[in-house]
């Protein structure tokens, strides 16, 4: 061996030292590891097509076995909450909260109750020939009631003066509520025919602000009467239910309004707080239209086939208001009792009957608000 062979030999020897010093070190067990995950794979790749397909199948079946546990582990999901339901069942709390028990409007006064009866009474046909919204005609029903409070131990209200106090009752009223309010002009003019002038009416509702204190949001019986039936229509009704269904929930709607639209006519119903009056109105209404179609000879089909009786809504009614209005003041039900109500259901019943003969005044009711369907009901009617 020369001297360059012996020069390139010991640097190959060197080269090979430092590279068996940078390797990591294995250790024994290591090392087994690693030959055994080789023969793992090894084997797996010789493994025949039937073999591949039992493997499949058994995963198949623990993931059909996982699914299954887990739906017998998961509770079913609650069934999504109606938003709007809610909301309507906190607005309809409040305004029983918001609605005070309030004394008779005539107590102190001179003012006869049939001076007021046919000024509640021309209301209707002022509201509606001038196409006032509903609200507004209850709202200025609710301020012109509420001077006639505000002015007891104060001063003697005398007939001559229902006139003005109306007039601008119902003109506040259109301005707090519709889109397109009475002008003061067409009040003073076309309503008024000129018994107060445009300035005189002006001056009174400076009266009403600075006597209220700006406050006009009042709780009327519409606001009571719309929660109720709203909540009614969301939980028994439904949004998909059978024409014949909606029809007869509609006439309850509509003889349940009226019923408060005559009871608010008669002072002496003034002396039942609001939810009380609006509550035995749809309580009424129900049991009425219910003996009209015991004589009747229709067929009382509803929703798949299941009857829709108005028995039955009276006992929902019941009931949702049990729900609702556990705890809350002035709630009809929890402050009244069944007596109670019956009992007050039967005067509307006889106040119903004889409203006509009654009336002290032109009915405008009769005239702007009549039912749109026919409903007889017997001298001999009685709730039960």
């Amino acid at each position: 061996m020369n001297i360059d062979e012996c020069r390139e030999h010991k640097v190959l020897k060197i080269h090979q030292t430092l590279d068996d010093l940078k390797r990591p070190v294995i250790k024994d067990n290591q090392t087994e590891a690693i030959k055994e995950s080789r023969n793992a794979s090894q084997d797996a790749k010789i493994k025949t097509k039937g073999s591949f397909t039992s493997v499949e199948n058994k995963d198949k079946v623990k993931r059909c076995r996982s699914f299954t546990s887990t739906n017998q582990s998961t509770p079913e999901m609650a069934k999504p909450v109606d938003d709007s339901l809610v909301l309507m069942q906190e607005i309809h709390k409040n305004l029983l909260r918001q609605a005070p028990l309030e004394e008779v409007p005539l107590a102190t006064h001179k003012a006869t109750k049939d001076y007021r009866t046919k000024m509640v009474d021309w209301m209707v046909e002022v509201c509606t020939s001038f196409k006032c919204s509903q609200r507004t005609y209850f709202l200025a029903v609710k301020l012109f009631d509420n001077y006639l409070r505000k002015q007891q131990g104060r001063r003697v209200l005398e007939n001559s003066d229902i006139h003005g106090i109306g007039v601008a009752a119902m003109y506040l009223a259109s301005k707090f509520e519709d889109i397109y309010p009475l002008h003061s002009r067409v009040v003073a003019e076309k309503i008024s025919h000129n018994a107060f002038s445009k300035a005189a009416i002006l001056q009174r509702e400076e009266e009403y602000l600075r006597l209220f204190e700006f406050q006009f949001n009042f709780v009327t019986p519409f606001d009571i009467h719309q929660t109720y039936m709203g909540i009614m229509r969301k939980r028994y009704c439904g949004d998909s239910a059978p024409v014949n269904d909606v029809a007869k929930f509609a006439k309850i709607d509509e003889l349940s309004l009226l019923l408060v639209r005559m009871a608010i006519q008669n002072a002496d119903f003034c002396a039942v707080d609001e939810p009380m009056l609006v509550f035995t109105a749809i309580f009424t209404a129900a049991t009425l239209l219910q003996l009209d179609f015991a004589r009747s000879s229709q067929a009382d089909v509803g929703r798949s086939g299941r009857a829709f009786t108005y028995a039955e809504f009276k006992t929902h009614l019941w009931r949702v208001a049990l729900e609702i209005e556990q705890g809350v003041p002035n709630s009809p039900v929890f402050f009244h009792n069944r007596q109670e109500i019956a009992e007050l259901a039967h005067r509307m019943v006889e106040f119903f009957k004889i409203f006509d003969k009654w009336h002290c005044g032109l009915n405008q009711l009769k005239t702007f608000k009549k039912l749109s369907f026919h409903l007889h009901v017997s001298s001999s009617e009685k709730i039960r």
